[in-house]
């Protein structure tokens, strides 16, 4: 039996939250765009108010959230090499550049982030203190610390891979981050 889809839109002012939440999901999983916007622009609307920096917390959490992922998978591929040293001595030295060179990494997205801090008047190590993973997000900045080359080592190492290759800078990592804290308080204006 077919859904008779014409007679089901006209209770579409009826559904629950819940309810329309799926209908949507569902209608953007089949492709159907036409169902998808009638049920989204027959809900009912809420008015409300909020304050004038929520933009900038919300964009701040959203960075906050990127970074903390980005250094925690930094930090799992260094733990990654260090495994591969460990188990493989022979290759050791490449291993350890590698290793080097994924330390250098973090060293450059925490600088970015300090930078967006700083930029904004922000504390950004109490920002991030009651993260769940924020413990082990500074044990690897410690860890970076003892391993990392210094950015003309590391820009070095890159180039003698590929010499049209280079390093991205924690101005250009700082500057997509504040794009998008920039993007959400648009978001409120």
């Amino acid at each position: 039996m077919r859904l008779d889809t014409k007679q089901l839109t006209r209770h579409y002012e009826k559904l629950t939250p819940r309810e329309r939440f799926s209908l949507i999901v569902a209608a953007g999983i089949r492709g159907d765009e036409a169902d998808r916007e009638k049920l989204m622009r027959s809900a009912p609307k809420k008015a409300f108010s909020v304050p004038n920096h929520r933009g900038y917390a919300e964009g701040f959490a959203d960075v906050g959230n990127v970074y903390i992922a980005q250094q925690l998978d930094t930090g799992i591929w260094m733990w990654r090499v260090l495994a591969m040293i460990e188990g493989d001595q022979k290759d050791s030295p490449r291993w350890e550049q590698c290793l080097a060179m994924f330390a250098s990494r973090f060293l450059v997205w925490r600088k970015a982030w300090r930078m967006l801090c700083e930029e904004y008047g922000v504390d950004g190590d109490a920002v991030l203190s009651v993260h769940p993973t924020w413990k082990t997000v500074q044990q690897l900045a410690e860890l970076a610390e003892l391993l990392a080359l210094s950015p003309d080592e590391a820009a070095v190492y890159v180039h003698e891979r590929d010499e049209e290759a280079s390093l991205v800078t924690a101005e250009e990592i700082c500057e997509v981050l504040k794009e998008a804290v920039e993007e959400r308080v648009r978001w409120w204006l």
